[in-house]
């Protein structure tokens, strides 16, 4: 729906600022609520026993309310999945989004991850138990096992796939 609205591209193409919030919230008018962006079977978000935001567009003073999605509070607190930076109409194997509970060896030190089709990657037993979800440029949503995770990155269409993880 958001390609559609924006010439096909992306929010991935249109965002400034590359940290994962800042997709989801590039993408809030799509959604009902930001409660979408929280996993239940994440039982680390919020962050920091914070509460959850309620909205995406309540205003104080002419900054994001405390409730508002995009509050410093809540950002990458307050959310589950990871966004995939190379997701495209073309590549529709690639991935848009997912899960936030990867890991990878080497463990990259900032949030932007590079998975190659070798990479040694995998998911954790947060979440969903070794297991974990992603959302693919087609628009459907794939339950992945580690072995089929990395399946997966063979057939994207793209030697690489960036994603930014939430901190």
């Amino acid at each position: 729906m958001f390609a559609n609205d924006n010439d096909g591209q992306y929010p991935s193409s249109t965002v400034q600022v590359v940290q994962a919030w800042s997709f989801f919230n590039e993408v809030r008018n799509e959604l009902s609520t930001p409660r979408v962006l929280y996993c239940p079977s994440d039982k680390d978000r919020p962050a920091n026993g914070r509460s959850f935001p309620t909205d995406f567009t309540s205003m104080q003073n002419g900054e994001p309310a405390t409730n508002n999605f995009s509050h410093w509070n809540h950002r990458d607190g307050s959310l589950s999945y990871f966004v995939g930076l190379d997701a495209n109409e073309t590549n529709v194997q690639m991935i848009l989004t997912g899960d936030r509970n990867l890991t990878m060896a080497p463990l990259p030190s900032g949030t932007i991850w590079t998975l190659g089709t070798n990479s040694t990657i995998g998911w954790t037993e947060k979440i969903h138990n070794k297991q974990g979800n992603i959302g693919l440029a087609d628009g459907s949503v794939q339950q992945m096992t580690n072995w089929k995770l990395t399946e997966q990155l063979r057939v994207t269409g793209d030697a690489t796939n960036r994603i930014v993880m939430p901190q």
